[in-house]
């Protein structure tokens, strides 16, 4: 079942590249979704209601570019004030891994609450640039 285009236009922040545009809707998808909801609660932001910079970057391409600069903590929602630095890194990088454009190199969710719950050294040299659905080009 393919995705309508009014689910794809209110919910494209949320969806895998390959649920929107095949429809295939697997395991790694959620986890993709997943990712993004983690990026949404570590930001304060909406992923389907904003857009970030002079580029208009959906919300996972904006932290990648962040993550490129190396300003990651610039992402964090500006209301937190207590909490760990490195607590709040390792679950941006952790959504980061969720939502790469291979569904192949996503993790399952068993290691993501592996990587969320224990104290886990994240292979950085793993992630990719994030997966993202744009109906009108070819990113």
């Amino acid at each position: 079942m393919q995705p309508s285009g009014h689910g794809r236009r209110t919910m494209k922040g949320y969806l895998a590249p390959e649920y929107a545009l095949f429809g295939q809707l697997t395991k790694k998808a959620d986890v993709y979704s997943f990712g993004v909801l983690v990026l949404e609660i570590t930001s304060g932001r909406s992923s389907s209601r904003s857009a970030f910079g002079v580029d208009l970057l959906v919300l996972v391409e904006w932290v990648w570019k962040l993550r490129e600069e190396g300003r990651l903590l610039d992402i964090i929602d500006p209301e937190l004030t207590e909490y760990s630095e490195a607590e709040l890194l390792c679950f941006i990088k952790v959504a980061l891994l969720c939502t790469q454009a291979a569904p192949t190199q996503r993790p399952n969710m068993k290691q993501v609450i592996e990587m969320l719950s224990k104290e886990v050294n994240l292979n950085e040299k793993l992630l990719t640039e994030p997966g993202v659905y744009r109906p009108h080009s070819s990113k």
